[in-house]
């Protein structure tokens, strides 16, 4: 069974301390979360101590200490490195991973099966926003997965921004992020390319940019 949880006084841990991490776990203190906090560099914990946070002594502790993880890290190669491990797989029955790394739409139907495997349940995420915007209306988190899970926790998750579930599939948030990266790329060369048309025949770059 499911258990739903309120923002407010949730007991969520939060995996990796990077910009993003930090970001998501400030979000979940500021909400008022009982936040669990873990990190491979142990220094980044302190400053999280001081606002509340519980620091955990490994990744294990951390998953075991709250019904949901956020894990933030840099892809999920380096996420399957942190709990693909014998002492988070034995404590990993009937706990919820909120995975926000960047990878592929395998690696995202992958891990879905491994924590299923596991007793675990799975929702993967992709975050559309800037550090500086988590906690705010400005950041937008697209969801994948197990509906009835993104519902269960959607108070929760939206501590962080924006939320949008987008399908049972657990590889249709990597899908989007891939396709919205696509665009950007290829309006950002497009910008470019007018810039130096610009140039190119006298008129300012700076005009055209405005």
């Amino acid at each position: 069974m499911t258990q739903t949880t309120n923002s407010k006084g949730a007991k969520v841990s939060v995996i990796g301390l990077g910009s993003m991490g930090s970001a998501l776990a400030q979000a979940l203190l500021a909400s008022g979360g009982q936040v669990t906090v873990w990190n491979r560099d142990q220094n980044k914990l302190k400053a999280f101590i001081e606002k509340g946070a519980a620091a955990a002594a490994s990744a294990a502790d951390a998953i075991a200490a709250s019904p949901i993880t956020v894990i933030c890290v840099s892809d999920y190669a380096t996420a399957d490195k942190i709990i693909r491990t014998p002492e988070v797989t034995s404590i990993l029955d009937g706990k919820t991973l909120i995975q926000l790394s960047t990878g592929t739409p395998k690696e995202a139907r992958a891990l879905d099966a491994w924590a299923q495997r596991h007793g675990a349940s799975c929702l993967n995420g992709d975050i559309l926003a800037w550090p500086r915007q988590i906690g705010t209306p400005e950041a937008t988190i697209t969801f994948s997965g197990h509906e009835a899970l993104y519902k269960a926790h959607e108070s929760t998750l939206r501590a962080l921004g924006n939320t949008d579930f987008l399908g049972a599939d657990p590889g249709f948030s990597a899908v989007l992020f891939a396709a919205v990266l696509s665009y950007l790329a290829g309006s950002w060369i497009g910008f470019v390319h007018g810039a130096l048309i610009s140039e190119q025949e006298g008129f300012s770059p700076e005009k055209f940019g405005s």
